[in-house]
């Protein structure tokens, strides 16, 4: 971030999901940051205006992205349809649990590809189109890549 490295050591995915689900990312910088001397020079750099909260929230961003193997908003999306009312979490975890699926054992990414197996697997073509637009659509503040996204396109095509 603006030149400046900091190390974020392995977390679960149980971890990462109550970062993104409650909304607390700042936690994850400077909280996750494994050396003491590199949180405290973070939010010197903070302080000293050299870093902004902007830089420092794409840089969480970016490590959630990195640990869900996914772009962040594609995490935040299949998390959001998970957790949007009471009945289909407890559907959903209690699936994950009775598939033996820990999210204090495994990775983000696991945990993202785990889950979403089950949100799919029942859906038929027209409903597992429509939940991969809903999930595959970025904030409108994120630009669009259009390579990947034509990728994708032809991807989706190939299928029909």
């Amino acid at each position: 971030m603006a030149g400046h490295y900091f190390h974020i050591g392995k977390h679960s995915a149980a971890d990462w999901l109550e970062a993104v689900i409650d909304g607390t990312l700042y936690q994850i910088l400077p909280g996750w940051i494994d050396d003491d001397d590199q949180a405290e020079r973070l939010g010197t750099l903070m302080l000293d205006g050299e870093l902004s909260e902007d830089e420092v929230r794409s840089a969480t961003l970016d490590a959630v992205t990195v640990a869900g193997g996914r772009k962040h908003w594609w995490i935040f999306n299949l998390l959001g349809v998970a957790v949007s009312n009471n009945t289909a979490w407890a559907t959903l975890n209690g699936r994950l649990v009775q598939a033996g699926v820990d999210s204090e054992r495994i990775s983000l990414a696991a945990y993202v590809d785990a889950l979403y197996a089950i949100c799919v697997e029942n859906m038929d073509k027209d409903q597992r189109i429509q939940f991969d637009t809903h999930v595959d659509s970025p904030p409108p503040e994120e630009p669009i890549d259009e390579v990947e996204e034509g990728e994708a396109f032809l991807a989706l095509m190939a299928t029909m």
